[in-house]
């Protein structure tokens, strides 16, 4: 086999080798089940979740305060779309005196699919072009002077 056609091989094998194998990105915490078999309810703090787990990703204050710690894992192989293969969410909720009242994990079948709307809401008006706009404006400056005060008797 002349070099060449070496080159030419390795060099084949070496891209085909790269679109097959999917790079994986891992986004938000990731949190060992160690640290939260430590958290008991009804005992835990606000204050002991932080020490031990940091910040979290998002907080809600609708019902109940919970802390979500969310983490998720998305490949991309080759040319094609990105897919999310993984996702974890730490859910903890607190009782009034802020020591923890649930624990649970969820995972991507717990999520639901939200769909945007790609409507527009109308605006009534005028829509003035850039030279009524222009034109516009020189009847708003015309005539202000500073010694021209109306309030004389």
């Amino acid at each position: 086999m002349s070099i060449n056609k070496f080159i030419i091989l390795a060099a084949i094998l070496t891209i085909t080798a790269c679109s097959t194998t999917p790079m994986v990105q891992n986004n938000g915490h990731i949190i060992r089940q160690s640290k939260i078999d430590k958290i008991i309810p009804q005992n835990t703090t606000k204050r002991e979740v932080t020490k031990l787990l940091g910040s979290p990703t998002t907080k809600t204050l609708f019902n109940e305060e919970r802390w979500l710690y969310i983490s998720s894992n998305i490949e991309e192989l080759a040319f094609y779309k990105p897919e999310e293969t993984k996702r974890e969410i730490l859910q903890i909720s607190f009782n009034d005196d802020e020591t923890v009242k649930e624990v649970k994990i969820l995972d991507k079948q717990d999520g639901k699919n939200i769909i945007i709307s790609e409507d527009k809401t109308p605006t009534h008006g005028h829509k003035l072009k850039a030279i009524e706009q222009i034109l516009d404006n020189f009847g708003r400056f015309a005539g202000t002077n500073s010694n021209n005060n109306k309030h004389h008797p």
